[in-house]
């Protein structure tokens, strides 16, 4: 977009130059194409962050996944009362909902954070 931005300028200029056009209509045509411009790289920067949303939600995702796992495997080594604990401490709520059920658990905090920094 830029590199088009820049090449639509030295065409005008050149147009200009040859007596092809005169000076309102080149400032006028400069003055779109910086606008342009800095639309362009408005948009950029909004389409940037978005990516990087994106990518950092993905890595929460994979995180909080390897997480359950752990979770899930020391649940499997706790007796009946340290399952009923963890999930207490976890604050496990299960949902009824039509023809399926909705399970939410409560990430602790640290780990995000911690999974954050360390990445």
């Amino acid at each position: 977009m830029a590199a088009s931005n820049e090449t639509q300028q030295q065409r005008l200029l050149t147009i200009f130059s040859n007596g092809g056009i005169d000076r309102d209509a080149v400032l006028e045509k400069r003055c779109q194409l910086k606008k342009d411009k800095q639309e362009n790289e408005a948009q950029l920067t909004r389409l940037n962050k978005l990516l990087e949303r994106q990518i950092n939600t993905q890595a929460a995702r994979e995180k909080i996944e390897q997480y359950c796992k752990r979770v899930k495997a020391n649940l499997n080594k706790c007796t009946l009362q340290g399952q009923k604990q963890a999930l207490n401490a976890l604050d496990v709520q299960i949902l009824p909902a039509p023809e399926r059920m909705k399970i939410r658990v409560a990430v602790p905090l640290d780990f995000i954070t911690t999974a954050r920094t360390s990445a």
